[in-house]
C-alpha cells in the first residue's frame, strides 16, 4: 500500500484503536435521512463535513429545532456544485475523503457529475453511501420521497384509524430515520470490507424499504394472504386504557406467566384458569370481550397506583406521556441519554443524545450544529488552497 498523505498515517493509527476519528466524510445532503447517518458516524469521531449549497441546506428554512436535532458535531463548507470551479473543489475534497453521503435524487447527481460512478476513478477506496426514495432505479427513482407519503403507500397510515375510519400519520419519521441508522450500519460494513479489499464500495437504502422494514412482522404473507396480526390493538393484553383520573397507561402480556399475574392484578383469578383463555391465540380470539372487561376495571383506580401494582407484579407497563412531559419524566433522565446544545445564541437546545454506549471509545458532542459556510476557509485550506485561491473561489461565488 502506497502512504500518500502523512495525516492518513495519524488517522489509520486512530482508527486501530478502535475510534472513527480516523474517518472523513462528505455530507452532500439535506433534510433527514442522509444528515442523521453522517451525525451518527459524527458522533463516534468521524469528521464530518457538510457540503451545502450557499443559500444553506433545505432544513436550516424550517424551524431551528429540526436542523439542531440532526446537525452536531459537523463542519459546514458552502459549494456552487453548479460551477466548474466548485465541482473542482468538491472533487479534490472527494480525493481526500473516506466516504460519501448523499440524498440527492439519481438524476441529480447525474447532473452535477456526482455519481458513484463518476467520483469512484477519483478515489477507489470511496464507499459512496445513497439513501433514495423508491431506488436508485425504475419508475419512481427520481420521484421525491418524504416519510409521510411512504407511511400512506406502505400501510402504516391506513393501520391506524381514528373511530370514524380517518386514517391517521403517524408523528415520527419512520422511514428517514431508520433509513439514516441502516446507512450507517451499511457504511460501517462497507468500511470492514475495505479493510480487506482496500477498495470501496456502494451502499444504498430506500425510504421505501425502510418503511417495510420496520413493519417486517405485519407484512408477511402466506400463500399471498397476509399473516394475522399478532399485537396492537388486536389484542386486549398489548394495547392502552384510560384510568380513573384521566391519564393513561399501557402494558403488555407476553407470556401465559404474566397473564396469570394480570389476572392477579385485576382480581380476575378465574380467567387465569380458564381453559379457553390459556395461551396468547386464545387470548387474541377473545380480544374485544377482554378489552371492554379491562376498561371498566382500569377506570377505578388513578393511573400511578395501577402502574405500581402492575410493576410489582413484574409486568411491563408504562404510563402515556405527552411529548412536553417526555424529557422531565423521572425514567428517561435516569436512563436516557440527553444533551444541551446552544445553537447559534438560541439555544440551549435539550434532546436526546447518543443513543450507542461503547465501553473503550464512546460518542462525544464535541461541536454544535454549524453556522451556514462557518468552516468554508478552513476546510479549503486543508485541501492546500492558499489564501488568493480562497478569495478567487468566493469572488467567483464558487464558494461561500
Amino acid at each position: 500500500m502506497v502512504i500518500r498523505h502523512s495525516d492518513f498515517v495519524i488517522r489509520y493509527i486512530r482508527y486501530l484503536m478502535g475510534s472513527l476519528e480516523h474517518l472523513r466524510v462528505i455530507e452532500l445532503a439535506s433534510t433527514i435521512a442522509g444528515p442523521v447517518a453522517a451525525m451518527h458516524l459524527a458522533d463516534h469521531g468521524a469528521d464530518v463535513i457538510k457540503v451545502e449549497p450557499l443559500a444553506g441546506e433545505l432544513s436550516r428554512s424550517m424551524k431551528a429545532a429540526s436542523f439542531v436535532s440532526r446537525n452536531r458535531n459537523k463542519r459546514s463548507i458552502c459549494i456552487d456544485l453548479d460551477t466548474d470551479a466548485g465541482r473542482r473543489v468538491f472533487y479534490r475534497l472527494v480525493e481526500r475523503s473516506d466516504v460519501l453521503i448523499t440524498n440527492m435524487l439519481p438524476a441529480q447527481t447525474e447532473r452535477l457529475g456526482v455519481t458513484y460512478e463518476a467520483l469512484r476513478p477519483l478515489n477507489g477506496r470511496l464507499i459512496y453511501a445513497h439513501v433514495t426514495g423508491y431506488g436508485g432505479k425504475g419508475t419512481f427513482a427520481n420521484e421525491p420521497a418524504f416519510d409521510q407519503i411512504l407511511q400512506a403507500r406502505t400501510g402504516l397510515v391506513g393501520a391506524r384509524r381514528m373511530p370514524d375510519g380517518t386514517p391517521v400519520v403517524l408523528p415520527v419519521y419512520v422511514s428517514d430515520y431508520s433509513a439514516g441508522i441502516m446507512l450507517a450500519y451499511g457504511i460501517c460494513m462497507a468500511l470492514l470490507g475495505r479493510e480487506k479489499t482496500g477498495v470501496g464500495q456502494k451502499a444504498e437504502v430506500s425510504l421505501l424499504d425502510m418503511a417495510l422494514g420496520m413493519q417486517a412482522h405485519e407484512m408477511v404473507t402466506v400463500h399471498g394472504r397476509r399473516a394475522p396480526s399478532e399485537g396492537g390493538q388486536a389484542q386486549a393484553v398489548f394495547n392502552v386504557y384510560k384510568c380513573q383520573d384521566g391519564k393513561w397507561l399501557t402494558f403488555a402480556v407476553p407470556t401465559q406467566r404474566h397473564w396469570v399475574r394480570l389476572c392477579e392484578v385485576l382480581d380476575l383469578g378465574h380467567l387465569a384458569v380458564d381453559p379457553a383463555l390459556a395461551g396468547y391465540e386464545k387470548r387474541a380470539q377473545r380480544a374485544a370481550e377482554l378489552y371492554s372487561l379491562f376498561e371498566g376495571i382500569f377506570q377505578t383506580q388513578p393511573r400511578d397506583k395501577w402502574l405500581k401494582e402492575l410493576e410489582k407484579a413484574g409486568l411491563p407497563a408504562g404510563p402515556i406521556l405527552d411529548r412536553s412531559e417526555v424529557m422531565d419524566d423521572p425514567v428517561v433522565r435516569e436512563h436516557a441519554s440527553l444533551i444541551e446544545i446552544d445553537y447559534q445564541g438560541a439555544g440551549p437546545f435539550r434532546m436526546p443524545g447518543i443513543p450507542l454506549a461503547m465501553s473503550s471509545s464512546p460518542g462525544t458532542v464535541r461541536l454544535p450544529p454549524p453556522q451556514r459556510g462557518q468552516h468554508t476557509d478552513e476546510v479549503l485550506r486543508e485541501l492546500k488552497y492558499s489564501a488568493g485561491d480562497i478569495q478567487q473561489l468566493r469572488q467567483n461565488r464558487a464558494v461561500g
